[in-house]
C-alpha cells in the first residue's frame, strides 16, 4: 500500500494516468513553450535577440516562485486541487500570447506583452512545481519511488523525441510549401 492507501492495482492505474498526463504536459511545452513553433511565432512577430534574452532571463528568475509554492504547499490540506488550478491557469494564460497579434499593432508593445505574459506563465508553473512533487511523493510508496519515476521518465523522453521529430517534419513540409 502507498501512503495514501492505494492498492497495487489502483496505484498502477493512477500512475498510468500521471505518466500520460506528464507526456501531454511535456508535448505542450515542446510545441508552445520551448520548441521551434514558439521561436517561429515570436520571430514572425519581429522578436529580437534582446526579446529572447528577456524571455529566457525572466523564465530563469521565475524559479524563485518555487519558494511561494513551497509556502503554499505547507498551508494546504489537499495538494491536487491547488496544483490543478495553477496548471489550468498557466495554460489558459498562454492564450494571451497567442492572441497578441490581435491585441497590439505596435511591435514593441506586442513583445512587451508577450514577455510579461510568459513571465506570469513561468511564475505560475514554478509555484506549482513543489506542490506537484510533494503530491507525487505522497502517492508513491517509498520503496518503489525511484523505479516508478525512472519508468515514467524513460517513456516520456522516448515519446518527446518522437514528437520533436514529427514537429521537424511538419515544419519542413509547411515551409517547403510556403505555408508556415
Amino acid at each position: 500500500m502507498s501512503s495514501v492507501g492505494l492498492s497495487p492495482s489502483e496505484l498502477r492505474r493512477v500512475w498510468r494516468i500521471v505518466t500520460w498526463a506528464g507526456l501531454l504536459g511535456s508535448v505542450y511545452y515542446i510545441i508552445c513553450v520551448f520548441g521551434a513553433p514558439r521561436i517561429k511565432f515570436l520571430t514572425e512577430l519581429k522578436a529580437t535577440a534582446e526579446d529572447f534574452g528577456w524571455i529566457a532571463g525572466l523564465g530563469s528568475l521565475a524559479l524563485v516562485f518555487q519558494i511561494l509554492g513551497s509556502v503554499l504547499n505547507n498551508r494546504v490540506e489537499r495538494r491536487k486541487p491547488l496544483w490543478l488550478a495553477l496548471t489550468v491557469a498557466h495554460r489558459l494564460l498562454f492564450f494571451a500570447v497567442l492572441a497578441t497579434p490581435l491585441l497590439f499593432a505596435d511591435e514593441r508593445w506586442r513583445m512587451l506583452w508577450i514577455i510579461l505574459i510568459l513571465f506570469g506563465h513561468d511564475a505560475l508553473v514554478q509555484v506549482a512545481v513543489p506542490i506537484w512533487l510533494t503530491w507525487m511523493t505522497d502517492l508513491l510508496p517509498t520503496e518503489s519511488m525511484t523505479r516508478h519515476w525512472a519508468t515514467r521518465q524513460r517513456f516520456i523522453t522516448a515519446a518527446n523525441i518522437a514528437v520533436m521529430i514529427a514537429v521537424a517534419f511538419a515544419f519542413h513540409f509547411f515551409e517547403a510549401n510556403g505555408r508556415i
